[in-house]
């Protein structure tokens, strides 16, 4: 609990730094809310994932369904317009070929 209040303080001083001193304006939608609702989705798909594999096999059902969550998150992420092509093409080696495929796929905004 107490690691939870010193990073909450840091935050909380950083933040006041940033807006007064430096005249910066936190987005809080981009930069808190929508992970949170990539979160909240990779939350319900992870564990039907798992409840489906594991039965199967147990090491191949953890190892599918972290996949499946990072899939979620992500294509939640791009969704919801938080991650930009500017963000992907900033990518080092394949930012430039991965942002024209996901614009095919309409992933890009």
């Amino acid at each position: 609990m107490a690691t939870v209040g010193a990073f909450g303080l840091a935050f909380i001083l950083n933040y006041i730094i940033l807006t007064n001193l430096l005249k910066y304006k936190v987005e809080f939608w981009k930069m808190l809310i929508k992970p949170i609702i990539a979160v909240a989705i990779m939350a319900l798909v992870v564990p039907k994932s798992y409840l489906f594999l594991a039965p199967y096999s147990l090491n191949l059902g953890i190892l599918v369904t972290v996949l499946v969550g990072m899939v979620a998150y992500f294509v939640t992420l791009f969704i919801l317009g938080a991650i930009k092509k500017e963000d992907i093409v900033a990518v080092p080696k394949i930012g430039s070929r991965l942002a024209v495929v996901l614009q095919k796929f309409k992933l890009l905004r």
